[in-house]
């Protein structure tokens, strides 16, 4: 009975030898000194504060192409098609189906003004309608019904089946 608990007890210690190996994060460092914190994370007391702040970086969460005019503003030019892209309940117009994270959120009634300034590609389509997964079915009939109101037949809108992400 001995000889069993003492096997035992040895494979509980090994086992937890090794899972203490496995996850080095865990315990207590493995440094000889008090944690007063690394050097780097503060400024030092004789370093001046104007200095500290110059290094600082900062980083932004806009999308590539946010807030840039598009090309298709430019007096005179009429796009072939309008690549829009739905998104909760917002639309984005973009340069085409592969650049659908990039472009200008714009409002229904930009939409509107450019798919009936559009001329259409060889098959007629003027507006092309891409799907986000987050896209809201209330916003994808917002914008059929001012298509239609707007005189765009539902031949000359092409809806991308599936999801772009």
């Amino acid at each position: 009975m001995k000889a069993r608990t003492g096997v035992g007890v040895a494979a509980v210690v090994g086992l937890a030898f090794l899972l203490s190996r496995l996850f080095l994060g865990l315990g207590p460092g493995g440094g000889s000194s008090v944690g007063t914190g690394s050097p780097a994370a503060s400024p030092s007391q004789n370093e001046d504060p104007a200095e500290v702040v110059k290094n600082v970086s900062v980083s932004t969460n806009l999308p590539s192409g946010s807030g840039t005019v598009d090309p298709a503003d430019a007096p005179g030019s009429e796009p072939e098609m309008v690549t829009v892209v739905i998104h909760r309940d917002a639309f984005r117009l973009t340069q085409g189906p592969d650049d659908y994270q990039s472009g200008l959120d714009v409002g229904l009634d930009t939409i509107v003004k450019r798919a009936k300034s559009a001329s259409g590609n060889d098959d007629g389509v003027r507006i092309r309608i891409l799907l986000e997964k987050s896209a809201q079915e209330g916003a994808r009939q917002e914008l059929y019904t001012a298509l239609e109101e707007a005189g765009i037949k539902s031949e000359q809108i092409q809806e991308i089946s599936g999801f772009v992400n």
